[in-house]
């Protein structure tokens, strides 16, 4: 069991709110039930509708401050296009979070980075 383990759910959405909206709450039911699954702790769940191409969004700012109070050892996403979708941006999000100790884990995959 990984119940020592915090973990802080982020969904993010882009395009037509009803359908972003009921995209996110599917999202979150899927990592909410992996994360129950794993035995983690959720700590806080994050969930926006907005465009990925930067990292100025208030979701984000959100996530970026939980880590910054080391609320969370995992953020879990469903796949790496949902923390950006610009490369540079992605690149700056993977290397704030590393920065705090926070590992990024894919629902698709496994981890994106390790911090130990």
């Amino acid at each position: 069991m990984n119940n020592h383990k915090r973990v802080w759910i982020y969904c993010r959405a882009a395009g037509e709110e009803r359908i972003d909206n009921e995209t996110l709450t599917i999202k979150n039911e899927k990592l909410t039930a992996f994360a129950q699954k794993q035995g983690y702790e959720i700590a806080g769940i994050t969930s926006e509708c907005a465009a990925g191409l930067k990292l100025e969004r208030q979701g984000i700012k959100e996530v970026f401050a939980a880590a910054d109070a080391s609320l969370m050892d995992i953020l879990l996403v469903v796949d790496a296009s949902r923390l950006a979708r610009n490369l540079f941006a992605f690149n700056d999000c993977m290397d704030y979070l590393t920065k705090r100790n926070v590992e990024v884990l894919r629902l698709q995959d496994g981890v994106l980075n390790k911090t130990a």
